[in-house]
């Protein structure tokens, strides 16, 4: 009989324990890949590595405070 079906009896593929391509979820700390937008286990967002986000806000704060001060002197 030809019928296709889930086979349950596959293991699923998951990031191993201490990889350098994982990082913890921080609802249920399982280990997840680094650049997931979501938790393979429970599901839940996790949001990216803000590093980037910091440097560019520090980034535009700056040019904003030089640019006014430029303004204000002349």
């Amino acid at each position: 009989m030809d019928c296709d079906y889930f086979d349950f009896t596959t293991k699923e593929e998951l990031p191993e324990e201490h990889s350098e391509d994982t990082r913890e979820c921080p609802h249920c700390k399982k280990p997840i890949p680094a650049d997931s937008l979501f938790c393979l286990y429970c599901g839940e967002a996790v949001s990216p590595s803000n590093k980037k986000n910091i440097w560019a806000a520090a980034l535009v704060i700056f040019v904003l405070i030089a640019f006014l001060c430029w303004i204000f002197i002349q």
